[in-house]
């Protein structure tokens, strides 16, 4: 399926080195969307340029340790002064445990996962709000997961950390009724990434699992005129395809 033009959208996309975020950040770009990756290994973020380069595509890399507010607002005004616009927050960076009981995790795991998966994400979205509040116009999507909602795996502090992404999706939803701005949460199916197949060596993540495109392309028609629909919401990636 071929997405509408995204022509000089300007996405930002934090995590975007890796997984999720590399796949959508090449889904846009191939859209004609400017997306800027943010992503805190420095060297990574090298390769995932190079790996856009190599299929003919741009994006703009920012090292940023997005638990940092300092450096996220530094980022965000680094991205307007090149762009001169904002036009979309995807939240997607997020550190995702193994399976850990709740007394098998120190405090030390479990503030990391908060400040990266709750945080980062505020810090962000703080940040990207006063631009698109002058544009009156902007879009924020952040990746939840199942494991905000359901059991049945030992990730108590990846779970809890997602349903707190939600429950931020509600509030500010309901704080930007009428301001042209939309805020959502999208949770993505098991997806085949790095950190997945890290996690589970044992399983034979390639064929089980979702590959990060699937997602991708659900990132990129919300963006290119869906997401008002589902302004407030939290909504699977298959549910919104299915209903494409």
């Amino acid at each position: 399926m071929t997405e509408p033009s995204l022509s000089e959208r300007v996405v930002v996309i934090t995590g975007g080195s890796a997984g999720i975020g590399l796949a959508t950040a090449g889904r846009l770009a191939r859209a004609g969307a400017r997306p800027v990756l943010l992503a805190r290994d420095g060297a990574r973020l090298r390769r995932a340029g190079e790996t856009l380069q190599r299929q003919g595509l741009e994006a703009f890399p920012l090292s940023v340790d997005i638990r940092c507010p300092e450096a996220v607002s530094n980022a965000m005004d680094a991205v307007i002064q090149r762009y001169g616009r904002l036009d979309a927050l995807v939240n997607n960076a997020g550190i995702m445990l193994g399976d850990r009981s709740l007394d098998a995790l120190d405090p030390e795991t479990w503030r990391e996962v908060m400040d990266t998966n709750v945080n980062g994400a505020w810090f962000c979205t703080r940040a990207v709000l006063p631009q698109m509040r002058r544009q009156e116009a902007g879009t924020i999507i952040n990746i939840s997961s199942g494991a905000a909602v359901r059991t049945g795996f030992l990730n108590i502090a990846y779970g809890v950390s997602k349903a707190a992404l939600d429950r931020m999706t509600l509030g500010l939803a309901a704080e930007l009724d009428g301001e042209g701005i939309v805020c959502l949460s999208l949770s993505p199916p098991y997806t085949a990434t790095d950190t997945v197949r890290a996690l589970y060596p044992g399983r034979d993540v390639t064929t089980q699992a979702a590959h990060p495109e699937e997602t991708a392309r659900a990132i990129a028609g919300l963006l290119a005129g869906d997401a008002v629909r589902y302004h407030g919401r939290v909504v699977t990636v298959r549910e919104y395809l299915g209903k494409r």
